[in-house]
């Protein structure tokens, strides 16, 4: 009796569905070499070795990189550095309004403009200030150095418009008062050469009339002189020497008195001139005075101008870079602008993804862990 061999293992009942569902039914028709058409066995080697590949990869890539840990933690992406927010520092009333919401912008492009009428008006008032003290300033200069006409301000070369026209009216101010102040010091000048012609001529005639009296004292003299012989014979009465006597007296008094009136000219002559002097020095010191405080109050004005004209400047605002706008608050001309601004978004602002996780589980046994807690 044959020995009964054992049945494979594909061909036990238990077996008999999977080794159907891979071909290897004995029942099932087949040629040499040639699997069943029902069989997977090409898509199972094609898994296989696209599993092989998975591993071998997965193997490679875990010992090249090193994986500290991870952490499962929700997360959003937001825009790095957050949002970029447009604001005016003073706030105001809005005349025009140039972008919506989510509108598009470049860099330097209106969004929007502020009422400014005031600012304007008080621009206009600190302008009319400061170019009338440089007028001023250039008026000063020209009397103190003498000068015959006011030389311009370098600063009004490069003037326009309003500014250009403040400034000539200020020059020409300037220039009626430089006529009107030279022409009062050629008066008051041209009194005092006056005086001093008189005192001079004054002076010529108190001369001629001293050189008389002298020729008129020696006159008396000679006649006395002649009288003496008579007056010791007795032919001359006394009364006659007594009354030569008092002409001559009386020609010494006079004499006297025409050198004192010619000493008293001279003297008035010296003030005059004096005076002609104090009327430049006096103009000399008043210009100093008034240049000094116009130099101090253009220090004040100065200021006050460029910082008003910044604000204006500031009345339209543009965008600081190129993005979209959001978060935009004002929709109509008429709104108010408070300081607080509005919001955009760069173009090419990066996106940073933030985790929401537990301290612990991100930091546990880390000494250096670079994460962002939220």
């Amino acid at each position: 009796m044959d020995a009964q061999l054992p049945k494979p293992w594909y061909r036990r009942p238990e077996w008999t569905f999977l080794s159907r569902w891979l071909g290897l039914d004995p029942a099932a028709p087949s040629k040499p070499g040639q699997d069943s058409p029902a069989s997977p066995r090409r898509e199972i080697t094609g898994g296989l070795v696209v599993l092989g590949l998975f591993l071998l990869v997965f193997v490679g890539w875990g010992l090249i990189f090193h994986l500290d840990a991870g952490v499962y933690a929700p997360g959003v992406v937001a825009v790095y550095g957050s949002r970029q927010t447009v604001q005016h520092r003073d706030g105001g009333i809005v005349s025009e309004l140039d972008v919506r919401e989510s509108d598009r912008v470049r860099a330097g492009q209106v969004l929007l403009k502020l009422s400014g009428d005031e600012l304007r008006a008080n621009e206009r008032a600190a302008a009319n200030q400061v170019f009338a003290l440089e007028a001023l300033q250039a008026r000063l200069q020209a009397e103190t150095n003498n000068r015959s006409s006011i030389a311009r301000p370098d600063d009004f070369a490069g003037l326009t418009g309003d500014d250009l026209e403040a400034a000539d009216s200020a020059m020409g101010i300037q220039q009626r008062e430089f006529t009107a102040r030279a022409a009062e010091l050629a008066t008051q000048k041209a009194v005092l050469q006056q005086r001093e012609n008189q005192l001079s001529e004054e002076i010529g005639g108190y001369r001629e009339q001293l050189s008389a009296n002298r020729r008129q004292q020696s006159l008396v003299q000679d006649e006395l002189s002649s009288l003496k012989d008579l007056l010791e014979q007795g032919l001359v009465p006394l009364s006659r020497e007594r009354s030569l006597q008092r002409d001559a007296a009386q020609l010494a008094g006079q004499a006297g008195e025409y050198s004192a009136n010619i000493a008293r000219s001279q003297q008035q002559i010296g003030e005059a001139r004096l005076q002609k002097v104090d009327l430049e020095r006096q103009r000399i010191a008043d210009d100093s005075k008034d240049y000094r405080d116009a130099q101090n109050q253009l220090s004040q004005d100065r200021p006050k101008l460029i910082a008003v004209r910044e604000q204006i400047g500031r009345l339209t605002v543009r965008a600081p870079v190129t993005g979209r706008v959001v978060g935009l608050t004002i929709f109509t001309v008429g709104g108010v602008v408070g300081a607080d601004g509005e919001d955009g978004e760069p173009d090419d602002a990066t996106r940073d993804r933030r985790a929401n996780g537990q301290p612990t589980d991100l930091l546990a046994n880390r000494d250096q862990f670079r994460a962002v807690l939220r």
